[in-house]
């Protein structure tokens, strides 16, 4: 849907009247958050129209929302007439089932795309044979990285077991490729919802898994000068979701020092 679309479905599920400039730069601002998906924007219209304090000033939602975002995607609309009848994270959940159904590997992958960012996700990041260049392990770094052996726990990963999950994640509409990039994306409210579903040690968990496949990206020295700029996003993204979750579960970093010593390293090396 178009901006404007998006915008006037929201006003009408708020049942917002006299909208002048002000309420619409408001109204922009929360349906570029919700990134224009119009079942949440229905749900964020709906919640607004039956919270006085909200419908009078609707400057007060995107905060509640910042705090609160799991709690509010899990309702549902109230107008009985609208054509949704599920909140975002049920159905999003009905497809992740699907999806964990029919390719388990689809779901891990699904858990560590959540740790990285959700734009420009270039297989280059998992596969060094996209570029048919093959390299000797970094010795600095532990052997046999073991975000390998968790995607794939049965034996061997290989590009095309990471193209099969892609497959599948893609025709659930988890991820789409982009043309002009050459990368998959996800939407953010996907990626939202593929770390709020977890519990705070799977967070962990697959934050430091997500972890460990980025230092072992940023340790390959024949990394082109333009892979390395696109790789910086996923670092931070990484980075700020690894130590979120690390906050929470109070453990130790000090088995994976030589991973974010890596990455320190790489940033510092590339001007970052």
């Amino acid at each position: 849907m178009e901006s404007s679309e998006v915008t006037e479905l929201f006003r009408r599920c708020a049942k917002l009247q006299g909208v002048g400039p002000e309420l619409e730069t408001e109204m922009g601002q929360i349906v570029k958050e919700l990134g224009y998906l119009a079942l949440a924007i229905t749900l964020a219209g709906s919640y607004i129209s039956v919270t006085p304090r909200l419908s009078s000033n609707i400057r007060g939602y995107l905060p509640e929302y910042r705090r609160r975002r799991k709690e509010l995607l899990r309702r549902r609309p109230k107008q009985q007439v609208h054509r949704y009848g599920e909140s975002v994270l049920s159905t999003w959940e009905a497809s992740f089932n699907t999806v964990a159904a029919q390719s388990p590997a689809a779901a891990r992958l699904l858990g560590i795309l959540a740790s990285i960012s959700f734009n420009d996700i270039f297989l280059r990041i998992f596969d060094r044979s996209v570029d048919g260049v093959s390299r000797q392990p970094d010795a600095a770094l532990p052997p046999a990285p073991t975000w390998r052996s968790f995607l794939s726990p049965e034996g061997e990963w290989s590009l095309y077991q990471l193209e099969s999950a892609l497959e599948v994640l893609q025709r659930y509409a988890f991820i789409q490729w982009k043309v002009d990039q050459q990368s998959y994306s996800m939407h953010k409210l996907v990626h939202a919802w593929g770390q709020d579903r977890l519990d705070t040690e799977t967070q962990w968990r697959h934050s430091n898994v997500a972890l460990e496949l980025l230092a072992d990206t940023t340790a390959d020295n024949q990394l082109s000068p333009s892979y390395k700029l696109r790789l910086v996003p996923h670092l931070m993204a990484n980075l700020g979701v690894y130590l979120e979750s690390r906050e929470r579960t109070r453990e130790g970093t000090r088995d994976k020092l030589a991973f974010i010593g890596s990455i320190g390293g790489f940033l510092y090396a590339i001007g970052r």
